[in-house]
């Protein structure tokens, strides 16, 4: 999932909107992988079908609808799944008023904890995001949370997966004569 995309909100509806649009996403993806071939439950149809379409499932709320999908994939796929999101902390980060980040941070507290706090069709999940992972903020509830920062003073691959100062301002002197 790419949180990306839930940048710009400028209220509770666009940020609503955007989440339908990434949702639905990332639901025609595994449509094409294949991963719902095996679903036969009315119910489960219905949701997936509203969800490709833009559509709010009257039964589902948008916090528990990656719940809903673990499990969908879980039972037609025979495996559990692992939780990949980028920019998971994109929606509090870029709220642009108090409302709003409110509003998106409760969002996020009642989504990941639903999806990830003993949820037996997850295997795991991967967050990536710019802020550190605290268990006062919106993660607060979640079990077994490991933190593994990229800063080269706190980590082993720090110096491995990031540019050093050195490599940035070659690329930037690159791209500048260019």
């Amino acid at each position: 999932m790419d949180f990306s995309i839930l940048r710009g909100a400028s209220n509770k509806e666009e940020f609503e909107e955007s989440f339908m649009i990434q949702l639905g996403a990332e639901v025609r993806r595994h449509k094409r992988l294949g991963h719902f071939k095996r679903v036969i439950d009315p119910d489960d149809l219905e949701l997936i079908n509203a969800i490709t379409s833009h559509e709010r499932h009257a039964k589902t709320k948008l916090e528990t609808v990656y719940y809903k999908l673990s499990r969908i994939l879980f039972e037609s796929t025979d495996r559990k799944v692992l939780i990949l999101v980028d920019e998971y902390d994109t929606p509090v980060s870029s709220a642009i008023n108090q409302e709003l980040y409110i509003y998106t941070e409760r969002f996020l507290r009642r989504t990941f904890g639903t999806l990830l706090r003993k949820n037996r069709f997850v295997f795991g999940a991967l967050l990536v995001g710019i802020l550190k992972c605290m268990r006062t903020s919106f993660l607060s509830g979640i079990p077994s949370i490991k933190i593994y920062p990229l800063s080269p003073a706190q980590s082993l691959y720090g110096d491995t997966c990031l540019f050093t100062e050195e490599e940035v301002q070659a690329l930037f002197n690159f791209v500048k004569v260019k």
